[in-house]
């Protein structure tokens, strides 16, 4: 159905480690719906030493690529900020000196402030960015701030793609509603504050709440708390979830919650909507272009415990409003699905290719 992947290279974090992210997930659907892709691994996350070693592979093999493969007339580089952009920078210098035409597709969701402190290198960020034949970001807020560095002629909304779901979805209402967390345990994501907000519930509403968290990082810390503030009777650490647990979890939830404090637009938000969920989370980056207070879901200020607990309580006192809510969702994703995102992209490359 769609060809023109065959002449594109994609690069990125590898998707096969175990650090599982945002981009990682975009990448793996792109890999998995378009066979035969061509991808790079330019990141591993582990050890110092490890990641040295990784990126020296990479580029040990990307410049190969560039030599051998030649029918590769795209890179389509997947970046962030901090060390994800300098290393893609360079990939994409290296892609322009063997004539090839670029994409830098901007998943960053601290990229905001990491232009902000570059100080004297803005004009340098700028000037990366605009090397590029296209630059990818992921929802008209992204657009708007990409505007001021890069024209508009250069840029392009995609939306991250989202697959169908993975396992039949079976919820049985009961007196417990299931509230479900997934994404990297540390402050930016917020889940140290959603617990703190659970330990704020009444009894009366805390017997009525169930809170699974799945994700790697800080765990410790996040063990602690749960410990420190007794509140191991609702929440419960389900590890690093993947593959048909997390499916098994998104189809049992009744809620998902992700308080961060800085977003682009996650997919873990845009997958539990395709599971039909209802999300409480805050209104950074993208997520109030797919999150509408009151409709799909609830707007949370970063950091604002109370106002997290104020939301779990409506949630659990009205569980035919997530319920209704969650219908909304499926509404809202359907231009996120992985069907609606395929075939721009390969209208992309099909451009891209004729120029």
């Amino acid at each position: 159905m769609y060809n023109n992947y065959k002449n594109v290279l994609q690069v990125g974090p590898d998707f096969r480690g175990l650090t599982g992210g945002g981009i990682e997930s975009v990448i793996k659907t792109y890999t998995e719906n378009f066979p035969g892709i061509l991808f790079l691994g330019s990141y591993s996350e582990g050890s110092k030493l490890h990641e040295i070693a990784y990126t020296g592979k990479f580029f040990f093999s990307f410049i190969r690529y560039m030599i051998v493969k030649r029918d590769i007339k795209i890179v389509h580089i997947h970046a962030a900020s901090d060390m994800s952009f300098i290393r893609k920078s360079i990939t994409m210098l290296i892609a322009r000196l063997f004539g090839k035409k670029t994409i830098m597709h901007m998943h960053g969701s601290t990229f905001q402030p990491f232009y902000a402190k570059a100080g004297i290198f803005r004009s340098v960020i700028r000037g990366i960015l605009n090397r590029n034949d296209l630059v990818i970001c992921l929802s008209p807020q992204w657009l708007d701030f990409f505007s001021r560095l890069v024209p508009a002629t250069k840029l392009k909304i995609l939306n991250n793609p989202v697959p169908a779901p993975a396992t039949t979805i079976s919820r049985h209402r009961n007196d417990v509603l299931n509230f479900l967390f997934l994404g990297r345990l540390g402050n930016r994501k917020g889940v140290f504050d959603l617990v703190k907000a659970i330990s704020l519930l009444p009894p009366e509403l805390r017997r009525s709440v169930r809170l699974t968290i799945g994700g790697n990082g800080e765990v410790q810390k996040l063990q602690d708390l749960i410990k420190s503030l007794s509140v191991d009777d609702c929440v419960t650490y389900a590890g690093w979830v993947d593959g048909k647990l997390k499916a098994e979890l998104l189809a049992a939830a009744d809620v998902y919650i992700l308080p961060s404090y800085n977003e682009g637009l996650p997919v873990s938000i845009l997958e539990a909507m395709a599971y039909g969920l209802p999300v409480i989370s805050t209104p950074i980056g993208g997520i109030p272009e797919v999150v509408k207070e009151g409709v799909n879901g609830f707007l949370v200020e970063p950091g604002n415990t109370q106002q997290i607990a104020d939301r779990i309580g409506k949630m659990i006192n009205s569980p035919e409003l997530a319920a209704e809510m969650g219908k909304a969702s499926l509404q809202t994703v359907k231009p996120f699905m992985a069907d609606s995102v395929f075939p721009e992209l390969d209208t992309i490359y099909a451009s891209l290719l004729t120029k």
